[in-house]
């Protein structure tokens, strides 16, 4: 009797170990996020207009962005596949404006404005180069064989300002921002193919819209009235 409850011990203890390693868990190399404060424009000023014109990605088709782990042994890589993840979406032009709008920034061309091009006579052309981006997906089984988990997405953005009265290029930064989201009713597999991780990328890449807003020296050329 004491040998049997012994052995079921064990066993039952091997089951823990092997759940508890199979948790979700945030990147497998840890990454330090970074919290940005943005500078927020006083009430009742005004910067400088601002529009989002290019969002562009230089990502090599077929690179290797992430893995899936789906638990202690199973692992999948996750290729870049632009074609299957619209990164490069109007959705990115409506966080930049959501982002700049909640700030009191002067930001045109919203992804609401169907038929105005108020872009077109901003001060300000601003670009996002998506130099990098990493997206993980971890997942762990819970019981009746449904799965929970999580989406990490770490992206890189080169952001450039472009003055449109002197056609120049006069502001650059790189800000790497972080997204992440819980997964939850859909398994490793499923999350494959659906690409229910992709919320985390947009997520990251507001944090990116936080971090240019979070440079006093992106705020003094916006502020500025007399950059014209």
């Amino acid at each position: 009797m004491r040998k049997k409850f012994l052995f079921s011990f064990i066993i039952l203890l091997f089951i823990s170990l092997l759940y508890a390693c199979s948790m979700p868990k945030l990147l497998k190399e840890p990454v330090q996020a970074e919290f940005f404060t943005p500078i927020a424009v006083p009430n009742g000023e005004r910067t400088q207009t601002l529009a989002l014109q290019r969002v562009r990605l230089e990502i090599p088709e077929g690179k290797i962005i992430g893995k899936v782990w789906g638990g202690v042994f199973r692992q999948t890589d996750i290729p870049w596949n632009s074609g299957a993840r619209n990164v490069a979406s109007p959705r990115l032009s409506g966080i930049f404006y959501d982002e700049l709008s909640k700030m009191n920034y002067s930001v045109v061309g919203g992804q609401h404005d169907l038929f105005e091009n108020n872009a077109a006579h901003a001060l300000f052309s601003v670009g996002a180069l998506i130099r990098d981006i990493r997206i993980d997906l971890h997942f762990a089984a819970k019981m009746f064989n449904a799965y929970g988990g999580n989406a990490t997405t770490v992206m890189t953005v080169e952001w450039q300002i472009f003055n449109n009265d002197t056609k120049e290029v006069v502001y650059k930064k790189t800000v790497t921002g972080f997204g992440q989201i819980p997964l939850s009713g859909s398994s490793d597999y499923q999350a494959q193919h659906d690409h229910s991780g992709d919320e985390s990328v947009y997520l990251a890449f507001a944090d990116t819209v936080r971090g240019l807003m979070a440079d006093k020296a992106f705020y003094d050329l916006v502020s500025n009235h007399d950059a014209q």
